[in-house]
């Protein structure tokens, strides 16, 4: 099992690393809450949290630097932590190649890493890292998805916007050569959505959107 190299004095120097992907108002709350808890479990083990590390308003999938983690890295690698305590593994790493380095780091300075929500991560064996990866890739994924969600959302509000409604959709009532009126359906080039069967006018149509992204059907 992986225990924390110690200095002489018996003293386990413990980092709490501390992160949120979004702080709007800048208030520092979530990184604060999460701070409180790794002090409590800090307490639990008999650790002294020496330094605390913390990358407020900065996404881990994004991949965006976070200044504070890699001080934090450099930081083990130069002796001057013997243990990592965080509130979840995802807020150290959303991103599998971040966290087979975080393993190479911590495996070479004998640094084990405590959470609250997840426990002991022992990466001093096969078993352990491999329980750290499974949960590296949830990780990954739940962002991957979420930023799905996040893009469809977008575009959806656009196309809104522009007059095309939720489904992207919008059908019109055109007037043919002959005077008859019939519908027309068409539908945007940012959502893509495909539009319903319907009679469709001989005649060509012309885009209906202020904005340029209709395409006629």
């Amino acid at each position: 099992m992986n225990t924390a190299t110690t200095p002489t004095n018996g003293t386990v120097r413990a980092a709490v690393y501390v992160r949120i992907s979004q702080d709007k108002t800048g208030a520092r709350a979530g990184v604060e809450r999460q701070e409180d808890d790794c002090r409590v479990l800090a307490d639990r083990l008999g650790w002294t949290v020496t330094r605390v590390y913390a990358d407020n308003d900065i996404s881990a999938y994004s991949g965006k630097p976070r200044p504070d983690y890699k001080l934090m890295l450099d930081d083990i690698a130069a002796g001057q932590i013997d243990a990592v305590l965080a509130w979840h593994p995802d807020r150290l790493h959303r991103s599998p190649k971040e966290l087979e380095h975080y393993i190479d780091v911590c495996e070479a300075a004998r640094i084990p890493t405590h959470t609250e929500q997840a426990g002991n991560w022992d990466l001093s064996t096969p078993a352990g890292r491999m329980v750290a990866r499974q949960i590296g890739a949830v990780s990954r994924y739940e962002s991957e998805h979420k930023s799905q969600r996040v893009k469809a959302a977008r575009v959806q509000s656009a196309c809104g916007m522009a007059g095309c409604g939720p489904t992207g959709i919008r059908v019109v009532s055109r007037k043919t050569r002959t005077g008859n009126r019939c519908r027309v359906s068409s539908r945007c080039k940012s959502c893509r959505m495909k539009p319903p069967r319907s009679r469709r006018c001989a005649m060509p149509s012309r885009p209906v959107s202020r904005c340029g992204r209709w395409w006629s059907t």
